[in-house]
């Protein structure tokens, strides 16, 4: 079956991660839920994200938010 959807497992781990950290996950949490085992392994699934290239804006630059994928609960 066709989706018409380019991308690989790598593309749904990738946005669970980024996710997660603007959601406000630590990165030992995140490590932790996609059983990355060192840190340098994390990291390269949060290069293309403007917080790794150190881009901020306003409501203006916002993206449509999808339905999350990780939550957070409360402790």
């Amino acid at each position: 079956m066709e989706l018409g959807i380019d991308g690989t497992h790598h593309s749904l781990r990738r946005g669970a991660a980024n996710d997660s950290q603007r959601q406000g996950f630590s990165k030992e949490e995140i490590k932790a839920r996609g059983r990355w085992r060192s840190d340098a392994g994390l990291e390269r699934y949060f290069v293309d994200t403007p917080d790794a290239q150190g881009v901020t804006g306003g409501a203006e630059t916002e993206e449509i938010e999808g339905p999350p994928v990780l939550v957070r609960q409360a402790e």
